[in-house]
């Protein structure tokens, strides 16, 4: 008898994500430093020992040295990605998933580290699972949400967002030829969240209705640029931020779709 497949193999396939992009690159103490650039860094991560700390890192990616050693602000502050998956908001934000992950995590609370350096505590604002190092495993427990201590002042519980997609450069530049790998980008930024990534996805959906698509319609194949700035924090420090901005004609890419 012949055999084709194996059972639930796709729940154990490796991440299609090849490349890793960054806003700058940490420096020795694991600090990101050259924060005033995006950096494409390969997927694979590195212990090193720097002083009593042990912190992970990720190597310049050997495919973009060109990218990453470039002093040109334009390439280096602006990123040009195409959403890949068949991503929409109908049903919330639970169906963006493919391409826009977000949830609370907290890597450290007061207690000994995780024997696999996992999180200590991850959630929704409703349900969270908190590592129990007596017993060796996570328990499931009503998430305070805002009202966690760990969430107040120097917070340890933060957003942890991930954003995929897959690299797009004009055509009409120089850097043109460069690849276009599939991407992943990573924040813990309140302000990347709530003021950029959620009302900029809200409000493609809200066109989209208004429009007359709301009921059937999908994002994959727009192109989308990231940019890259300084603002003011809350505390007078000037941090680094993104933008988005669509590319691609919203009305026409709906149009084609029905």
């Amino acid at each position: 008898m012949n055999y084709q497949g194996i059972e639930d193999i796709e729940a154990y396939a490796e991440n299609p994500v090849q490349a890793v992009l960054t806003i700058g690159t940490k420096g020795p103490s694991g600090v990101p430093t050259k924060t005033d650039h995006f950096f494409i860094k390969s997927t694979n991560t590195e212990s090193v020992q720097t002083g009593k700390r042990t912190i992970l890192k990720r190597e310049n990616h050997p495919q973009f040295d060109r990218f990453n050693n470039s002093k040109n602000p334009e390439l280096r502050n602006n990123i040009f990605f195409k959403i890949v998956a068949p991503i929409h908001l109908r049903d919330g934000w639970q169906s963006m998933e493919e391409s826009l992950k977000f949830y609370l995590k907290a890597q450290q609370i007061d207690m000994p580290r995780h024997p696999n350096n996992a999180p200590h505590c991850t959630g929704n604002g409703k349900t969270a699972s908190r590592w129990n190092p007596k017993e060796n495993k996570y328990d499931t427990i009503e998430c305070p949400n805002r009202t966690c201590k760990y969430r107040q002042d120097n917070a340890e519980c933060k957003p942890f967002i991930q954003l995929f997609g897959q690299l797009n450069w004009e055509k009409d530049k120089p850097w043109s030829e460069l690849p276009q790998p599939l991407i992943k980008w990573e924040s813990r930024s309140w302000y990347n969240l709530t003021k950029v990534l959620l009302p900029f996805f809200r409000g493609i959906h809200n066109q989209a209705i208004a429009l007359g698509y709301g009921d059937n319609y999908s994002l994959q194949g727009l192109i989308v640029k990231m940019s890259l700035h300084k603002r003011k924090s809350a505390r007078g420090s000037n941090v680094p931020a993104i933008s988005l901005s669509l590319v691609s004609n919203l009305d026409l890419h709906l149009r084609d779709q029905n």
